[in-house]
């Protein structure tokens, strides 16, 4: 396996994607919902030295015990897979998914993926008409996790790209 540093950002977005797709299949994400990046990450990020590397084990946990929303399960996709970022780079909070990311995803395509995975266009600030069309992607399935896969798929089917 490659790491992040020799990979292209379409390429990172599809390893991401992957992890995800697999963490849901395998059953180790167990609350994907909408309305929190990271939820509770604050309670397991005090256990913790805020400069240690989150480990697959720590990883494995936050899967278990925090609530996340689309561009959260990302994030931590990113952490599982590259197994590269530190507690203090992860809380709940829009700018730590921008900056988790960072290097694969631009903040246009992070602003879409939440449109589609909380079914709201408002997300988006720059161009409401694909925000619109990222909303009405996400309409079709009345469950976030189903929600979260069709945007994997989406992104795995489109070498990198979220498109609708």
């Amino acid at each position: 396996m490659k790491t992040w540093d020799e990979l292209t950002p379409n390429e990172r977005k599809v390893e991401i994607a992957e992890d995800v797709l697999q963490s849901i299949k395998n059953q180790e994400f167990t609350n994907i919902d909408t309305g929190h990046y990271v939820d509770n990450i604050y309670i397991l990020y005090s256990n913790y030295q805020s400069q240690e590397i989150i480990s697959k084990e720590q990883c494995k946990q936050i899967k278990k015990e925090c609530s996340m929303c689309a561009r959260g399960a990302l994030l931590i996709g990113r952490i599982d897979r590259f197994n590269t970022l530190k507690w203090n780079d992860v809380y709940d909070s829009q700018v730590s998914t921008t900056n988790g990311l960072k290097g694969s995803f631009t903040q246009k395509e992070l602003e879409l993926i939440e449109c589609a995975c909380e079914q709201y266009a408002g997300f988006h600030k720059q161009d409401a008409e694909v925000a619109l069309r990222a909303e009405k992607f996400g309409d079709k399935f009345n469950d976030p996790v189903d929600r979260m896969i069709a945007i994997c798929e989406n992104i795995i089917e489109n070498n990198g790209e979220f498109v609708v």
